[in-house]
């Protein structure tokens, strides 16, 4: 029974381009909808801050819990604007941000919410573009326990 839909985003169109088939599906379903976004983790933001820049660690400390602090609230604010528009829709719709590399927080997610399907949008990209950026559509496709349901993008 598929009775929650994780729809990782990340704030830009193409990943939004999931959200009309979320839309028809969810309903069709009775599931729950719970959007998320990955931030920049702690861990991270400390090796961006202090390598090389001559800050001090309390001031790269400092800094980066800023930087998480920032993107947290951001990414909260996004997420409840696209959860109002999906809950006008008569969805019922939950939010979570995370830390942490996007396919691991959509893996550990999917895993924490006992999530029924994974729905996200691919950005397309193959060849010598993939190999370079990475997928994080290819590695949640890979590693997830929940089947993974697939749009591709239109740029």
């Amino acid at each position: 029974m598929l009775d929650k839909i994780l729809v990782p985003l990340d704030g830009s169109e193409l990943a939004e381009q999931i959200l009309p088939v979320v839309e028809e599906l969810a309903p069709r379903l009775s599931a729950e909808v719970i959007l998320l976004q990955a931030v920049i983790s702690s861990a991270e933001a400390m090796r961006e801050t202090l390598p090389g820049t001559g800050t001090t660690p309390e001031l790269g400390i400092d800094i980066a819990r800023q930087r998480v602090e920032s993107e947290t609230s951001s990414a909260e604010r996004y997420l409840r604007t696209v959860r109002e528009r999906l809950e006008a829709q008569g969805l019922k719709v939950n939010t979570a941000v995370c830390e942490g590399p996007p396919a691991a927080a959509i893996l550990e997610q999917a895993k924490e919410q006992n999530a029924s399907l994974i729905a996200l949008a691919t950005h397309g990209r193959s060849g010598l573009a993939r190999a370079v950026m990475g997928s994080v559509a290819d590695a949640v496709v890979r590693n997830s326990e929940a089947p993974v349901l697939l749009v591709r993008a239109k740029d």
